[in-house]
C-alpha cells in the first residue's frame, strides 16, 4: 500500500474523530445533556492555555487511535475469513477500554459514561468504515487498474 495513501487515510480518520466529537457535544445533539451531566466542570472558567494542551493531547490520542484502527481494518480485510462478530467484538472492546476506566476512576455518573461510550462507538465505527473503504478501494485499483 502506498505510504501517501495511508497517511491521507489516517489524516481523514483524525479529522473525522474531531468532527464527530464536535457535533456530538454541540448544542445541536448532546451538548446540553453533557453539560447537565457534568456539574463539577465550570465551563466559564476554562483557561485557553490549558485547552490548547488538551487539544494537543486529544490530537495525539486521535492519531494513535487512527493508526491502530487502520492496522486492524487492514488485517481484517486481508483475513477475509474472519467472522463478522469478531469485528463487532473488537469495536466493543475498544469502546469499553476507552471509556470505562474514565467512569471508574473519575466518579462520573453512569449516564455520562453511556453518553461518552456511544460517542466513542460512533467514532470507532466511522473510522473502521473509512479504513475498510480505503483498503478495499486501494486493493481494487491495485488489482484492476
Amino acid at each position: 500500500m502506498s505510504i501517501v495513501y495511508m497517511i491521507i487515510t489516517i489524516i481523514v480518520m483524525v479529522i473525522l474523530q474531531f468532527l464527530i466529537g464536535f457535533l456530538w457535544y454541540s448544542k445541536f445533539l448532546f451538548g446540553k445533556l453533557f453539560i447537565s451531566l457534568s456539574p463539577n466542570i465550570d465551563f466559564e472558567s476554562i483557561d485557553s492555555k490549558k485547552m490548547n494542551i488538551t487539544y494537543a493531547k486529544a490530537f495525539i490520542a486521535a492519531l494513535l487511535k487512527a493508526i491502530i484502527i487502520y492496522s486492524l481494518a487492514g488485517g481484517l480485510l486481508i483475513l477475509q475469513n474472519v467472522p463478522s462478530f469478531i469485528f463487532i467484538l473488537l469495536i466493543a472492546f475498544l469502546v469499553i477500554i476507552e471509556s470505562f476506566n474514565d467512569h471508574i476512576w473519575s466518579g462520573k455518573s453512569f449516564k455520562l459514561y453511556i453518553l461518552n461510550a456511544f460517542q466513542s462507538f460512533v467514532v470507532i465505527l466511522a473510522c473502521f468504515l473509512v479504513a475498510f473503504f480505503s483498503y478495499s478501494t486501494f486493493f481494487s485499483y491495485a488489482i484492476f487498474p
